[in-house]
């Protein structure tokens, strides 16, 4: 087609040829692109504990796992939807807002959704036989989110979810305390062996990336020795979501108490029957995953020990078997001892 000079010069008004102004289109879309793929930085954050059972039903459960993106809670569907209980068992009691009410609601991938390492190069198929869903969270790098880190996460996300922040202090490997009133002061630890010294070298901030990077920051010097200095044993009390059973050494293990569900009552003397699911990440770091049983379900029928007999040992196909000594439950969050002044920054 011919093109007349008036109209040559009316196409360059319309579309300049100043590569400037193109490099800016260009940066504008693409930062509009990266926000939608991302999650906002601040979710709405309910106070979660004040909700009756039926109000939490009808929350907008999504918005609790700030990691998602807007696709991922486009189609978000709740752990609980995925895998029912066994015929006949019922899912124990929970409060409203409870650590294990969110670990129950964890979101799902989709059913053909594969377990991944932190390259995203498939590891297991979603048809794999030990493999019963997968959760919508995998490691963003090949380092930082091993068994036990995939366990502190899912603990510090649901304290971010809940706004149950100010009293939140982790631990390292070597024992010395990790608090977040700290981190999110400005102060950043530095540290050497079992030496962990604080500096205040940032402006105060309590952000979602800020959050990410405290927790980012303690996956470096965690394992499941952290995991027990955070946690405490569970003892004799009923199994419930949210427990964990910590396998600690070198390598350590841990997996996590998504839900649990009691059959029908047997004899007068018999105790019911008990279903748990049990999720875990693992060595490499790969997506967070639910378990399936030799006998091809995701409910393990557990026995836990009782008076008169031990429990007896749970067998996981990715793991030997796991002792109920190992059983422990999460420390909630207290007020941070600050026992030194931070250290100036430099300018």
């Amino acid at each position: 087609m011919d093109v007349t000079p008036q109209q040559a010069r009316e196409w360059v008004r319309l579309f300049p040829r100043h590569p400037a102004l193109w490099l800016l289109v260009a940066a504008a879309l693409v930062a509009l692109l990266a926000r939608r793929a991302q999650p906002p930085d601040q979710l709405p954050r309910p106070d979660l504990t004040s909700l009756s059972a039926t109000d939490a039903d009808s929350a907008d459960r999504d918005t609790r796992y700030g990691w998602l993106s807007r696709k991922e809670r486009a189609r978000y569907q709740p752990l609980a939807d995925r895998l029912p209980p066994p015929a006949g068992f019922m899912r124990v009691a929970v409060a409203a807002g409870s650590f294990g009410d969110w670990l129950r609601h964890l979101p799902c991938a989709p059913p053909d959704t594969p377990v991944r390492d932190g390259h995203g190069k498939p590891l297991r198929p979603a048809d794999d036989t030990a493999l019963a869903a997968v959760i919508e969270l995998r490691p963003g790098g090949p380092r930082l989110l091993g068994a036990c880190n995939m366990l502190i996460r899912l603990r510090g996300e649901y304290l971010w979810s809940a706004g149950r922040l100010d009293g939140l202090v982790l631990h390292f490997t070597s024992g010395a305390e990790y608090p977040w009133k700290r981190f999110a002061a400005g102060e950043r630890p530095g540290v050497r062996g079992r030496e962990v010294t604080w500096k205040l070298n940032e402006d105060p901030a309590a952000t979602r990336a800020v959050f990410t990077a405290y927790l980012e920051m303690l996956f470096a010097y965690s394992s499941s020795i952290s995991l027990e200095h955070d946690t405490l044993p569970a003892g004799d009390a009923p199994i419930l979501p949210g427990d964990l059973f910590v396998i600690s050494g070198r390598p350590g293990h841990a997996v996590q108490v998504l839900d649990v569900a009691e059959g029908p009552a047997g004899a007068a003397d018999a105790p019911r029957a008990t279903a748990i699911l049990i999720g875990e990440g693992h060595t490499p770091p790969q997506s967070f995953h639910v378990l399936k049983g030799s006998d091809g379900s995701a409910w393990f029928i557990v026995q836990p020990p009782r008076p008169d007999r031990p429990g007896a040992p749970i067998a996981l196909p990715t793991w030997p078997l796991v002792e109920w000594r190992s059983r422990r439950t999460w420390a909630e969050p207290a007020a941070p001892a600050v026992t030194s002044q931070p250290t100036p920054p430099s300018r």
